[in-house]
């Protein structure tokens, strides 16, 4: 369950639920991982070796150290058809004026 109680961009939801499977992933003592998403700009920053210096960068950077104690780890684009739940969440999060809760 992810909860975010400010007003987050698509972008940052999609990594704070990035964090959160790698964060269940290691809590189940699973030795090879994929993660899938459908925002394709934060599959590539997680894909990618090297620091991220955009405002999301630490974020990045502590999703990829967590994943790097996983035998594999896998960052996959998936269509947002096929992640129906995460885009809903995201435009949500999108519309918000006021600080929000959301669930997932």
């Amino acid at each position: 369950m992810i909860s975010v109680n400010f007003k987050a961009s698509p972008e940052h939801v999609e990594l704070l639920a990035a964090s959160a499977a790698v964060d269940l992933a290691r809590e189940k003592e699973w030795l090879h991982v994929i993660i899938e998403g459908d925002c394709l700009s934060i599959i590539n920053k997680l894909a990618t070796d090297g620091k991220d210096f955009s405002v999301l960068g630490n974020l990045v950077d502590d999703i990829k150290k967590k994943a790097s104690h996983f035998s594999s780890c896998q960052f996959s684009f998936t269509k947002r058809e096929a992640n129906s739940a995460a885009h809903r969440l995201a435009r949500a999060a999108n519309s918000r004026t006021n600080a929000s809760h959301f669930f997932l």
